[in-house]
């Protein structure tokens, strides 16, 4: 039995959910462009069950041979971050769709093809509908969409992660105000990724525990913890399903592409929310507020200061306040009453 190749293959070596799936957009370009795409990825979970991707082979070491004989000159690396003149001139002034799609084959989508792309099963769909009725969630196709917000208490780069006390205090407030909150997220161990290539792990990057990447949810009481339970494309399709969703940068990519439903209630991190926010409906603020920070933000090619251990800002006093976010949420809330698509702050 031989195995259908697509014509054209896709070299990553990004591992995050958020930078696989601004890949999305240039594997819907390459479809319409050959005959099918293949990918080569350390991380195959966001690429599953894409129906502009024919094969996904999974990386082992950076080092890996690409399968040349299949598709002679017809491969593309998206490697620009190794770079560091490619990040200077462009990451600092494009949108992260416009990085993978101009430095990979040089092309540019307009805004309303940049939209990102998110495939669930119908079994996915089930298991997440079985689970919320659990917890008196009950959902029919008739009854529409579920009044309840999904946050993300996660932990990470130092940038990326709020507070533990902003998180009790909002999720309190949203308490308040009737609505349940559903926690998602799943702790991983970092050393997962990129095993045999002697790289730092990036647990060790942010000397943390290297099997705890969420706060400890028995810190949010009453809520609805589905943290560890759900996998990617089920955790995926319950964010369709929310009024809002309370992300910072690690996870308002999913809730802004799931459908054109969820609010993204977005806390952005060093990057200005221009480079970074999904398109949906041709605009990345269809229904996504922006808190907005008293700091100033940076672009893309000196994100890289931060983690690196040079303190570019101090992200520890220039956090948003839970006033800041309560304001966001309050705002989406009348939105959602009055039916509007678009806030202009």
């Amino acid at each position: 039995m031989s195995t259908k190749f697509g014509e054209v293959l896709v070299y990553t070596p990004f591992i995050g959910f958020g930078d696989l799936l601004y890949h999305t957009p240039l594997f819907r370009m390459l479809t319409k462009i050959y005959n099918g795409v293949d990918v080569w990825t350390f991380n195959p979970e966001p690429f599953l069950h894409n129906p502009d991707i024919i094969n996904i082979f999974l990386l082992h070491t950076e080092n890996d041979s690409n399968p040349t004989d299949f598709y002679h000159d017809k491969i593309f690396h998206i490697a620009p971050a190794r770079n560091q003149m490619y990040k200077e001139l462009f990451q600092s002034n494009m949108h992260m769709v416009d990085y993978y799609t101009l430095g990979t084959c040089g092309l540019m989508l307009r805004d309303f093809e940049k939209y990102l792309t998110i495939n669930w099963l119908p079994e996915h769909v089930t298991r997440v509908h079985t689970l919320l009725a659990e917890h008196g969630l009950v959902m029919t196709p008739e009854e529409g969409i579920a009044d309840f917000v999904v946050v993300n208490p996660a932990c990470g780069w130092p940038s990326r992660t709020l507070p533990l006390q902003t998180y009790k205090e909002v999720i309190s407030r949203f308490q308040e105000q009737g609505d349940k909150v559903v926690l998602v997220g799943k702790d991983i161990n970092a050393k997962i990724f990129l095993p045999e290539n002697g790289s730092e792990s990036i647990a060790t990057k942010l000397k943390r525990d290297e099997n705890k990447t969420l706060y400890d949810t028995k810190e949010f009481p009453d809520t609805i913890d589905l943290t560890n339970v759900l996998n990617f494309h089920e955790c995926c399709y319950l964010y369709s399903l929310a009024k809002m969703a309370l992300n910072t940068e690690n996870g308002n990519m999913v809730a802004s592409c799931t459908n054109d439903y969820c609010w993204n209630l977005y806390v952005p991190s060093l990057t200005a929310p221009e480079f970074r926010l999904p398109h949906r409906q041709g605009s990345m603020f269809y229904r996504t507020y922006v808190v907005h920070n008293p700091k100033n933000y940076y672009p893309c090619s000196n994100y890289h200061l931060l983690r690196n251990g040079i303190n570019v800002i101090n992200v520890e006093t220039e956090r948003p306040t839970v006033d800041m976010i309560y304001q966001g949420y309050q705002a989406i809330s009348t939105a959602v009453k009055n039916n509007h698509n678009f806030l202009f702050t």
